[in-house]
């Protein structure tokens, strides 16, 4: 014969045992107006702690960064209360809303760039300087510009050479204008001052 088991039986008038549930606080540190830390604890606070929750702050930064309730500004919202200055390149847009990044032209003019060699700003414009301005800023020495402007008027005679084809043959073969006359003699006088100013500079060499 088998013996029974005893069960215990359930009494609805006894409490079920009281599960206390864990207190765990999130706080940071500050010292010196810096936070110095993040902590959680299941235990008391320490003093002068600020209690926080799921705080997504940086150790290390200053208070001045947060709001009241210690979540991070913008950058736009450091920028404007003076906590951080404009980083270097940027500017505000014209509605003081957002920061953008400047132009080459305006990096050049607050010196964060310097300027191309050959180049200038010229009515908001980058722009190549021409040789007489290169020659004065000292871009270029004498005889570098010597050398380009004998080329460029060897160049501009030959200019002048094709366009007084045209009117030459007209008067060659009679059909000739007064017009077609004071064409050459323009193109001729035009010829005689860039050969008068090779020889100057042919002359300059030796």
């Amino acid at each position: 014969m088998k013996e029974e088991q005893e069960v215990d039986e359930y009494n609805p008038n006894e409490s079920e045992p009281v599960i206390q549930e864990r207190v765990v606080n999130e706080y940071i540190t500050i010292e010196n107006g810096v936070i110095t830390g993040n902590y959680v604890t299941d235990g008391k606070v320490p003093e002068g702690a600020i209690v926080v929750k799921n705080w997504l702050g940086v150790v290390g930064d200053p208070v001045d960064y947060y709001d009241n309730n210690w979540n991070r500004k913008t950058d736009i919202e450091l920028i404007t209360e003076g906590i951080q200055p404009m980083p270097d390149g940027y500017k505000w847009n014209d509605t003081k809303s957002d920061i953008i990044e400047m132009s080459q032209i305006e990096r050049i003019q607050v010196g964060l760039e310097k300027m191309p060699q050959g180049f200038k700003i010229e009515d908001g414009q980058l722009v190549p300087m021409t040789d007489e301005e290169r020659l004065a800023s000292g871009q270029m020495t004498q005889a570098e510009y010597d050398e380009l402007r004998r080329g460029r008027i060897l160049s501009e005679l030959d200019m002048i050479d094709q366009k007084a084809i045209r009117p030459l043959r007209a008067i060659l073969v009679g059909l000739g204008t007064d017009d077609d006359q004071d064409r050459l003699a323009e193109l001729e006088r035009q010829a005689e001052e860039l050969r008068a100013e090779l020889d100057k500079l042919t002359a300059g060499e030796k």
